[in-house]
């Protein structure tokens, strides 16, 4: 029993261990104008360089695109709204 218990801690360890080795990931996600496209795939590249984790996907599909990706419908549906 006692060495199923040291067995388990040193388990334990050993896993918090490596996961505080392991670099987050940071994704963010963008819709939008084409226009600013290259200067904001400049930025990220840039960005990239400073903060290795930090990882960027932005779409291009012009600015109504963007807009109708944030937009909520309204008026809000009773699926969405709290209830009393």
């Amino acid at each position: 029993m006692k060495i199923m218990t040291k067995a388990a801690i040193i388990g334990g360890i050993c896993l918090l261990a490596t996961l505080g080795l392991a670099p987050a990931q940071m994704l963010i996600n963008g819709a939008g104008a084409t226009f600013p496209y290259p200067l904001y795939s400049k930025w990220f590249s840039e960005y990239t360089k400073v903060d290795p984790s930090a990882r960027f996907n932005y779409q291009a599909i012009g600015s109504g695109g963007g807009q109708r990706q944030i937009r909520l419908p309204w008026p809000p549906t009773s699926a969405s709204s709290p209830s009393p």
